[in-house]
C-alpha cells in the first residue's frame, strides 16, 4: 500500500499532532497523536492512537475512544520536540506508514 503526502517539504511527518504538558507532575509529558489512524487499519476506526513519551524519547503506545475527552497538554510543533522525541516519532511514523507496521495499543 502506497501512501502519498507523508512528509512536508522539510521532511517533517504530516499525519501527527504534537502536545506537551509542562506540568511538573506529568511523568510522560509529550504526546504525539497519529492522525488518520483509521486509514492505517480498520481496528483504529473510532479511536485516537497516540505515542506518550518522556523528553528522552522513552515511549509507549495508547489509544482511546474518539468520543472521550483527550487532555494532552498544549499543542506544539514537531520541531519544538526534543531531538530524541523527534527521532522516536520519525521511526514509528516510518514503520506505520511506510512499512505498514500496525501498532496494537
Amino acid at each position: 500500500m502506497k501512501h502519498k503526502n507523508l512528509y512536508t517539504d522539510t521532511g517533517e511527518p504530516k499525519r501527527i499532532c504534537c502536545y506537551w504538558a509542562k506540568r511538573s507532575d506529568c511523568c510522560d509529558p509529550i504526546t504525539v497523536v497519529l492522525t488518520h489512524a483509521q486509514y492505517i487499519d480498520k481496528i483504529y476506526q473510532g479511536y485516537i492512537v497516540y505515542i506518550g513519551m518522556t523528553e528522552s524519547g522513552n515511549h509507549y503506545y495508547g489509544s482511546q475512544s474518539a468520543g472521550t475527552p483527550f487532555h494532552a497538554g498544549s499543542r506544539v510543533k514537531f520541531t519544538d520536540l526534543p531531538e530524541p522525541c523527534r527521532e522516536t516519532v520519525v521511526d514509528i511514523y516510518r514503520k506505520v506508514w511506510e512499512e505498514n507496521y500496525f501498532i496494537m495499543a
